[in-house]
């Protein structure tokens, strides 16, 4: 069995990847909610309680970057372009519009991914 390494990139980027993937193969919305902090770059009048949800359909965003660290994307609100920083640490969930009581099995996955990352990093 392979020891962990500190240089293991965290699955948590992947999953979040995978579940948008899914989403739009499967006709749903993709959303991330997610915990907005200083690194958090969105349009702050659209914070509640510290958080935002946003669309990140392929038809929603532009010039997408879902990278390990971070997603960065251009989105709309009105008329004006946005750019978009969510860092990955800060997603709480991503989960299809259609299915709302899907949320709280993807919340507690990621939930426990943030618990278990205290514990080990690369997690």
């Amino acid at each position: 069995m392979a020891e962990a390494d500190d240089n293991q990139i965290p699955f948590k980027p992947y999953i979040l990847r995978a579940m948008i993937d899914w989403c739009e193969d499967n006709g749903f919305e993709p959303y991330l909610l997610t915990q907005v902090d200083d690194e958090t770059v969105v349009p702050r009048e659209f914070v509640q309680d510290g958080k935002i949800t946003l669309s990140v359909a392929s038809e929603a965003v532009h010039n997408p970057d879902f990278g390990n660290d971070e997603f960065r994307f251009d989105a709309r609100f009105g008329e004006a372009s946005r750019q978009i920083v969510l860092p990955v640490r800060a997603i709480i969930a991503a989960y299809p519009a259609l299915l709302q009581g899907a949320v709280l099995q993807v919340y507690l996955l990621f939930h426990r991914t943030v618990i278990l990352q205290s514990v080990n990093p690369l997690l």
